[in-house]
């Protein structure tokens, strides 16, 4: 049996920018250095798999600029993603700004935020004994909400009856 590791959680797109400091509020700097990669979760993947580890990216990407780079880093690394892209909005991003070594990250959820049931039924079904299953912090965000959601309209359809 391949066990695996499955990522229940975010692959954004990363802004790195290395600053000689922090602006101060309403202040502003100019960046020495700007990279645009993919990050989040993505680093866990690509570690696992530059050690043999079969790998799979179980979250949501988008259609648009921040999600064609997703899906091409992961395929650049042999990471399989299990869901298709989701038409209806882009990945988010991921802004890091570097100051001596420390970095400092404002992010901005896009599709991978809006886990449904039904998405995570289809990565359910496609889980195999002996899996290790990653849900990172920031995915409990998105499972939350899709559970609230779920217990809410059931109760609305209480509600009715």
């Amino acid at each position: 049996m391949n066990r695996r590791i499955v990522l229940v959680g975010n692959v954004v797109a990363d802004l790195v920018l290395d600053v000689p400091a922090l602006p101060e509020r309403g202040g502003d700097v100019l960046a020495t250095r700007t990279e645009l990669t993919a990050g989040g979760g993505f680093n866990t993947l690509v570690a696992a798999r530059r050690l043999g580890i079969e790998t799979v990216y179980a979250g949501l990407h988008g259609t648009g600029p921040y999600g064609d780079l997703v899906r091409s880093a992961l395929a650049r690394e042999d990471i399989h993603a299990l869901l298709p892209p989701r038409t209806d909005g882009d990945t988010g991003f991921t802004v890091a700004l570097v100051d001596d070594g420390e970095r400092t990250f404002v992010t901005s959820f896009g599709i991978e935020g809006r886990l449904t049931r039904e998405d995570t039924a289809r990565v359910r079904a496609e889980l195999r004994t002996g899996d290790l299953v990653l849900v990172p912090p920031q995915a409990t965000f998105a499972l939350s909400t899709t559970a609230c959601r779920c217990w809410s309209s059931a109760w609305r359809f209480r509600q009715m009856m």
